[in-house]
């Protein structure tokens, strides 16, 4: 079993590298990840040639470069990536457009790195005015169910601030109308305070259930939110009584938190992992498990949640076939900025076995996968 992890600041610049060694769970974590420096190669075959040699091995590397999918040659962003069953790349974020704003995008890409053109017709597409103000709309987590459905959650502005947004598209890349009309859900004032929601990442369990994690403004600070939508886009209300859970100062600074990164078990437990503010005035990173009716889970760390690192911000978080729990971002250490990866117990405990190591200052990871070895 292998965690990779991508950390990696660049615009919509999609490689693909091949996991060139075999782990075993008795190789030390640095060890793993000094053997993939040594031996990940950048595929030679997905998208187009860069004509350069991104990993030194002596040959032409290839890409996905996508640039101008609204029409105007400027900054395109991609935030999450997800692949199904099928080998189909998705990907969703932001595109600039020629007035002034981003829209939101979402992206197929066939195996090889082509735009699936069974997509949407060109294999993207461009959603604007989603609010119906002609503003700043971004795609910042993808997911795609067992059925083809694609789910998307990410932000919209409404003109004064940010309203939280979830699509759920059909496989062709039109919207569901069997999701609230119109295939687009807009949420605000979540918190009270009617000013930024947003989504900031989504998961749907195999019964179609669909849980959002994020954060909403309440007038002083963010607080965390996690959303539980039924398969038609309503609120869950088996899930803390009405679909919506807020939590705030969970350790105890009286100052933001935030959702960063939704996963789930086999038993439908759900994880979270993000940031709240400590006594000492630093965002402390979180992990939280849920039942599936929004209860925190008082045997998992303390009463439900468990501090990582006491100075620090979780991006991701997600379990192996074991109930381990891996969580990826970002610690300080001497006022330094590391990337940090640690693996849990399953009951919030550390896992002492795990050699967290701390990976070059000034590099931040996002997100994080595990394959099946």
């Amino acid at each position: 079993m292998v965690v990779k992890i991508i950390g990696f600041w660049v615009l919509f610049f999609l490689v693909y590298f091949y996991w060139g060694l075999v782990s075993h769970e008795s190789s030390s974590t640095s060890d793993r990840l000094n053997n993939f420096g040594n031996h990940g190669k950048v595929s030679n075959n997905f998208g187009k040639m860069l004509n350069r040699d991104i990993d030194n091995d002596g040959d032409n590397d290839s890409a996905v470069i996508l640039d101008g999918v609204t029409g105007l040659k400027s900054d395109e962003q991609g935030n999450s990536i997800f692949i199904d069953k099928y080998g189909k790349i998705y990907i969703t974020g932001s595109s600039y457009n020629n007035r002034s704003y981003n829209d939101l995008i979402v992206v197929r890409l066939n195996s090889d790195g082509s735009l699936d053109k069974t997509f949407d017709s060109d294999g993207y597409l461009v959603m604007n005015s989603i609010t119906g103000v002609n503003s700043t709309e971004e795609g910042n987590s993808i997911f795609v169910d067992g059925e083809g459905k694609i789910y998307v959650t990410g932000y919209a502005s409404n003109g004064k601030d940010y309203d939280l947004v979830i699509l759920k598209l059909n496989p062709d890349g039109s919207l569901d109308k069997t999701f609230v009309s119109n295939g687009c859900l807009v949420i605000n004032n979540i918190a009270g305070d009617n000013l930024d929601d947003v989504g900031t990442s989504i998961f749907v369990d195999d019964k179609n259930k669909v849980y959002i994690t994020g954060y909403s403004f309440n007038g002083k600070d963010n607080d965390l939110i996690v959303l539980k939508l039924n398969q038609d886009g309503s609120m869950d209300k088996s899930f803390d009584f009405d679909g919506v859970l807020i939590l705030d100062n969970l350790a105890n600074g009286q100052g933001a938190d935030q959702g960063n990164s939704i996963s789930m078990d086999s038993l439908g437990n759900v994880y979270i992992t993000g940031f709240s503010m400590n006594l000492s005035g630093f965002f402390s990173s979180i992990v939280l498990k849920l039942d599936s009716n929004g209860l925190l889970d008082k045997s998992f760390g303390a009463n439900g949640f468990t501090v990582v690192w006491e100075r620090g911000i979780g991006n991701s978080v997600l379990l192996d076939n074991h109930s381990r729990i891996y969580v990826t971002g970002e610690g300080e250490i001497e006022n330094n900025n590391f990337l940090l990866i640690s693996r849990l117990n399953s009951d919030g405990s550390k896992d002492i076995d795990f050699e967290s190591p701390m990976i070059t200052p000034s590099i931040i990871a996002y997100s994080a996968s595990i394959d099946k070895f």
